[in-house]
Order: structure tokens, then C-alpha cells, then sequence
């Protein structure tokens, strides 16, 4: 048996409806290189980085992790269970895996220690290694992150579904692929900056993931891929209208 109640912000915390433009200020309770003193006895540990630094990562923090801690990744795109799993085989230890499919705001760095949060999504997605653990980790991070959790049904639809894996290199290469090196006059926009070219290059990766995803479901016809969607209707899933492409 569990409880989660609303979460208890400290005074150095102040929350309002985020999903509205609201604001969160807060000031970390410690900053340090040293995994240990900072999770040793945390309940729930949460991986933000790039995928290709998922396992160097894990591999720093799983062994300062108490056994049957919560881990997790925000997103867990590109085989988080999988380093997940090979870190604590390493550490010969245990955690209660689970991945978060995408991040819950959109944010840009507006200054050292201030981020503007330009939107909420208003739905993300998990799913448990453990299929025991899933609706504990649907209540938790629906609390925590203050939206509804799906569950995905496979790890593998997190890594598949046309999202920041797809979007984020796609745009950046159709952004850069014809610089000569010459320093740009203005900062280029991400979102905002995409092209007709660009918007041609998502949509090719988004048509070889469905692809792969239909050669799965034509090998395992059980195999749950709906996850596995064109980038246009991703997008209008889960971002509110002013997100959308």
C-alpha cells in the first residue's frame, strides 16, 4: 500500500499553475560533483542529460543509490533501460527502473539561474520495468510533474515515438547542414527558425520510425506501436496550440 499527497514545497519554493504561465522559484538544497552526497538516501533519483551520457552517468550514481530507489530518466528516449540495467549489473545492486517519455515544459535559458517556461505539455507518458511498479510511478509522477501519465507499454515506444530525438537533430541539420563557418549576426531561433526544408527532413526521419515500427508489428503482431505516430499529430497530443507545427 501507498500514499502520495500534493507535494510539500519548502519555503524557498513557491509554485502557481504552471500550465498558465505561473512562476516556480526555488534554490537547490545542495550542488555538488559527489553523487553520494547528494542521493544516498533519496527515495527517487532523476537522470536529465542527453542520452549519450545516459550510461557514463549511471554509472557514477547507481552505486551511491540505496537499493530499491526509484530511477529514472526525463526523457528516457535512446535505451535508458538498458544502461540502467548493465549500470546496476556493474554495482550489483537494485533500483526500480521506470522512464518518462518527454520533458514536461518547454523552457528557455533566459539567464544564469533563470529559466522561462514558455509551456506545459498536458500529458507525458512512462513506463515501469517492473509491470508491479506502474501504478505507483503513474500516481507519483503525475503529482510531481502535475499532469496525467500514460503508460507506454514498452520501453522501446519511448525510444521510437517521433519526439526530441527526432526533432532536435533534424532541425539543427537543416539549420546548419549548408553553413561555411561564418559568424552568424543573430542568434539562431530553434522552433521558430524551422523551415519548409526542415519541417521535409522531420517528416522523412518520422515516416523511417513508423517504418520500423511496422517491420516490429509485422514480427510481433502484439507488439503495442500506436506510441509510434507522425511528428504533426505527436506534437498536437501533447503540446497546448501555441506548441504546435
Amino acid at each position: 500500500a501507498y500514499e502520495i499527497v500534493d507535494c510539500d514545497w519548502s519555503s524557498d519554493v513557491c509554485s502557481s499553475d504552471l500550465q498558465n504561465g505561473g512562476e516556480l522559484v526555488s534554490r537547490p538544497d545542495l550542488v555538488t560533483h559527489v553523487a553520494a552526497e547528494a542521493i544516498s538516501d533519496a527515495d527517487l533519483v532523476v537522470v536529465c542529460v542527453p542520452a549519450h551520457v545516459h550510461l557514463a552517468l549511471l554509472r557514477a550514481v547507481v552505486p551511491a543509490m540505496r537499493p530499491g530507489a526509484y530511477l529514472t530518466a526525463i526523457p528516457a528516449a535512446g535505451g535508458f533501460n538498458w544502461k540502467a540495467q548493465e549500470a546496476l549489473r556493474e554495482a550489483r545492486t537494485d533500483a526500480r527502473i521506470f522512464g518518462t517519455g518527454g520533458i514536461p515544459w518547454m523552457c528557455k535559458l533566459q539567464g544564469p539561474g533563470v529559466v522561462r517556461i514558455s509551456n506545459a505539455k498536458s500529458v507525458n507518458a512512462f513506463q515501469a520495468l517492473r509491470a508491479s511498479d506502474s501504478a505507483f510511478v503513474a500516481d507519483l509522477m503525475g503529482v510531481l510533474l502535475g499532469m496525467p501519465m500514460i503508460e507506454m507499454e514498452s520501453f522501446l515506444n519511448i525510444s521510437l515515438a517521433p519526439s526530441n530525438q527526432l526533432l532536435h537533430p533534424g532541425i539543427l541539420y537543416a539549420q546548419f547542414r549548408d553553413w561555411d563557418g561564418t559568424p552568424l549576426t543573430e542568434a539562431p531561433l530553434f522552433y521558430e527558425g524551422l523551415t519548409a526544408e526542415g519541417a521535409r527532413i522531420l517528416g522523412a526521419m518520422s515516416d523511417e520510425l513508423t517504418a520500423v515500427a511496422r517491420g516490429i508489428r509485422a514480427a510481433v503482431p502484439a507488439f503495442w506501436t500506436s506510441a509510434v505516430d507522425r511528428k504533426s499529430t505527436r506534437l498536437n497530443s501533447s503540446h497546448s496550440q501555441q506548441s504546435r507545427m
